[in-house]
């Protein structure tokens, strides 16, 4: 489904042509959730912007994730930090997550909201967003920092010794101009750093 370009005309035209350059191959057949393209088999990205999708298309070299686990004396984790920054030739994501707090749970595969963090440990069953979440298509750049992003899902499919993949999907807003956008940043990057 196309975004409605009445209530956007410049923003929905400069992605519809941008997304019109590069070919029919961008829009996936591969059935979804929420709205997510699932399976991409190999180092990713695709990007979607009210329903409007850009890729999958392979990552570049400069794709990497992050993780790393902090634990006290007593071998509980205290810490987990989790960064995914998927990126190809026309689009990429700087995600960057963090749960703190006396033993709290580590990342893995599963959805989890993401909520800002309130005191000092994180939400139980919630992932905190570090810093501007990013979603790039064309020229097109989308943010949320801290509790606008609460509402947001990460979705993680697979986490293993040599690669993460899954989806980031909420609503983004432009920074320039402050309007909203449902965004889906759905990656498959290997680890630059992997400490679990």
């Amino acid at each position: 489904m196309l975004p409605d370009m009445s209530a956007t005309p410049f923003r929905a035209t400069c992605l519809l042509l941008f997304v019109g350059s590069l070919g029919a191959d961008c829009f996936p057949t591969s059935a979804g959730i929420d709205g997510g393209y699932v399976g991409l088999g190999s180092p990713s990205l695709e990007v979607t912007v009210d329903g409007v999708h850009v890729g999958p298309a392979p990552a570049t070299s400069a794709a990497f994730a992050d993780l790393t686990i902090t634990r006290d004396a007593g071998g509980r984790v205290v810490s987990t930090d989790l960064t995914i920054h998927p990126v190809a030739a026309n689009a990429s994501c700087d995600l960057h997550f963090n749960r703190f707090g006396t033993s709290v749970l580590p990342f893995a595969a599963g959805a989890t909201p993401l909520q800002a963090p309130v005191g000092a440990s994180t939400a139980d069953g919630t992932s905190a967003p570090v810093g501007a979440l990013t979603v790039v298509a064309g020229n097109l750049t989308l943010q949320c920092f801290g509790s606008d992003c609460n509402g947001s899902v990460l979705s993680i499919s697979v986490l293993d010794a040599a690669h993460i993949e899954g989806y980031l999907s909420g609503t983004l807003a432009d920074p320039s101009d402050g309007q909203a956008s449902s965004a889906v940043c759905t990656f498959y990057v290997p680890w630059r750093t992997y400490s679990p």
